[in-house]
């Protein structure tokens, strides 16, 4: 580890996407602010890449005073262990995590200088798609950090800020509940273990690239949601007083329980296993979004990708109009 004395790092775990960790740089460098940009340090992993640090620099415009380490993997590592060894890392006051092939937007810079007025162990950013238009209008606002419901997080990797000191003893992912969910553990553990309250910046200072493609699109993504609420029923367990994540849990066995029922038809989904079955039984409770699951998992996959595409649409008017 080395030692700074930077106020801020921004972390940017990468596993093997050189054009993604060009642009997410690039962006960052654009976003620091002229007169202060010592204060931040951009620290960089790369796990298991096939470049170097020296293709990645390429014709970047670094200004005099930017600090960027790149630190590299002996081996792969899954994605809870690039997280956990891109932080341990770190030795600023605080961090913030930013993925890779994710673009930093107006305002970054002035979230992450005021961010330690609040006196606060953990802040989120908020993350929107590249393109909605939605959030066009709102980023020539300023924004301002506000208090925040316990427990907060983004399920997403970007936007999680922490006080370096706090993650001693929480990054250890054999304690971990979940499997790739180590962001959100993170977060939970040093919100649960905090006195001090947590914070939001009012409007997106990242912004992620709208894709058709990831894990969302297999046919058996049900078990890592499995694995989510699993690991928000042991959170709320283990620090009752993180009232996000109860909400959280009240609608993963309702209304996102149906969506994520709904996506896995329209990925393929002939045929839902027994304990699947028996899973949704057993914690949906709700008896309406119920009956509409049991319907969804014996309708054909054409008609739940139409449903699927219906409600994408849904879902983004009522961004775009928030």
């Amino acid at each position: 580890m080395i030692d700074l004395y930077t106020n801020f790092s921004i972390c940017i775990p990468c596993y093997n996407d050189l054009k993604g960790l060009r642009k997410t740089l690039k962006s960052l460098l654009e976003q620091l602010n002229r007169k202060k940009k010592d204060q931040i340090h951009i620290v960089i992993g790369l796990n298991d890449c096939t470049f170097d640090k020296e293709k990645v620099l390429k014709r970047q415009n670094i200004k005099p005073g930017v600090l960027i380490s790149f630190f590299e993997t002996q081996k792969y590592l899954d994605y809870d262990s690039s997280i956990t060894f891109l932080l341990s890392k770190v030795s600023s006051k605080f961090c913030l995590i930013v993925g890779c092939g994710e673009r930093a937007l107006p305002g970054l810079s002035n979230a992450l200088l005021t961010f330690e007025n609040n006196n606060t162990d953990f802040g989120l950013l908020p993350v929107c798609i590249e393109g909605q238009g939605s959030n066009s209008a709102r980023l020539e606002l300023g924004g301002v950090w506000c208090p925040a419901q316990p427990g907060i997080f983004n399920k997403v990797l970007s936007g999680h800020i922490f006080r370096t000191l706090n993650l001693q003893g929480i990054c250890d992912i054999e304690q971990f509940v979940a499997y790739e969910w180590a962001h959100v553990e993170i977060a939970l553990n040093v919100q649960g273990k905090s006195a001090s309250g947590s914070v939001s910046y009012s409007r997106p200072v990242i912004s992620r690239p709208h894709t058709d493609r990831g894990w969302w699109t297999k046919t058996d993504i049900f078990k890592q949601y499995i694995e989510y609420c699993d690991l928000l029923i042991k959170y709320g367990e283990k620090y009752p007083n993180l009232s996000f994540v109860k909400e959280e849990l009240e609608k993963a066995y309702s209304i996102r329980l149906a969506l994520m029922i709904l996506q896995v038809k329209g990925n393929g989904l002939r045929e839902a296993p027994l304990f699947l079955i028996q899973w949704i039984k057993k914690y949906c409770t709700n008896r309406m979004y119920y009956f509409f699951i049991k319907l969804v998992l014996i309708a054909p996959n054409n008609a739940a990708r139409r449903l699927m595409k219906l409600a994408n649409c849904l879902i983004k008017l009522k961004a775009y109009f928030r």
